[in-house]
């Protein structure tokens, strides 16, 4: 198994790409039925790999990552080749990060001398989707790159 297998939860909510996935395999609900009753290893083993089809997948259409601590944002844009990153670091004087009035307390000060922004890139060290999977193990959130945009927007427009 290359990720973590999916939670009961999990598979209940994808039980209709299960389904296809077993069907592609050539099993049918009576099939499975049996297999889980009589063939643990087997019924594993399914298990697993549809559990790494759907990280797969996942991180495949993964573009962002963001992860936060409280004096830290680190943003991250994930291409092909290479991760693009903002690192926002903090003074330790203010609010937490994490929190609705550290994020205000950002927006306020993002721009003074309490917080520091540094830009980067670098390539992927071993496969993209194994670099992806660690940093979302480590709490890493996937997300639409909102926060991404607006500072390599900022940062782009200001360098002009």
């Amino acid at each position: 198994m290359k990720y973590h297998r999916l939670l009961p939860e999990q598979f209940e909510t994808l039980h209709k790409e299960f389904a296809t996935f077993l069907a592609a395999n050539g099993i049918d609900k009576s099939k499975w039925d049996v297999i889980k009753q009589e063939e643990d290893v087997l019924m594993n083993s399914y298990l697993d790999a549809f559990s790494d089809v759907v990280w797969e997948k996942i991180l495949e259409q993964c573009d962002y990552l963001e992860f936060s601590d409280a004096r830290h944002f680190f943003l991250f844009h994930c291409q092909k080749e290479q991760m693009q990153t903002f690192v926002i670091k903090v003074a330790q004087a203010c609010p937490d990060l994490n929190t609705e009035a550290g994020g205000q307390w950002l927006d306020r000060h993002w721009q003074t001398d309490a917080v520091e922004i540094l830009e980067g890139q670098k390539a992927y060290s071993k496969e993209r989707a194994a670099v992806l999977y660690d940093f979302l193990r480590k709490g890493a959130v996937i997300t639409k790159g909102v926060r991404y945009k607006a500072f390599k927007s900022y940062f782009s427009n200001s360098a002009k």
